[in-house]
């Protein structure tokens, strides 16, 4: 397990790396994305404005620090976190029979149960690594004071 958990977080990193950038190169996918998040018919129009710039600059945030190890537990955390409301933002669209685009990796990608099957795999790998962050021996010393006894 010790060898696939680093495979695992270099997989999550190119996914959200690679979602990132689909959103925003050419500039023209950045108002298809905003679009696709407009038809969820979840957010204000201005809300949608900063969703279209913030979300792929958070998920190419997220995909390099994946990918080079850097601060494991934050990224872990705030990937599983961002994974799991997408996919409940998909899930609630879904279930509501609201015909809407996924915007994972550009636009054209209709919402279907194959979508919700590959975006929970993604969920599923990224909570493994989030776990495996915050159970890495020596991680929680990095993060902790010494203790009393430590200290003399």
């Amino acid at each position: 397990m010790r060898h696939v958990i680093p495979v695992l977080r270099g997989l999550l990193g190119l996914i959200l790396l690679v979602a990132g950038l689909t959103k925003l190169l050419p500039p023209d996918h950045r108002l298809l994305f905003e679009m696709a998040v407009s038809a969820h018919r979840m957010l204000s129009p201005e809300m949608v404005i900063w969703a279209g710039w913030g979300i792929p600059l958070l998920e190419i945030a997220l995909g390099v620090l994946l990918l080079t190890g850097v601060w494991p537990r934050f990224a872990g955390t705030v990937s599983f976190l961002l994974l799991g409301l997408f996919f409940g933002v998909m899930m609630s669209a879904f279930m509501r029979g609201i015909q809407a685009y996924c915007g994972c990796f550009g636009f054209g990608e209709q919402i279907s149960q194959w979508t919700l099957v590959r975006d929970g795999a993604f969920l599923a790998v990224a909570l493994i690594v989030t776990v495996a962050a915050w159970r890495r021996p020596g991680a929680a010393a990095a993060y902790s004071r010494p203790t009393l006894a430590e200290q003399a």
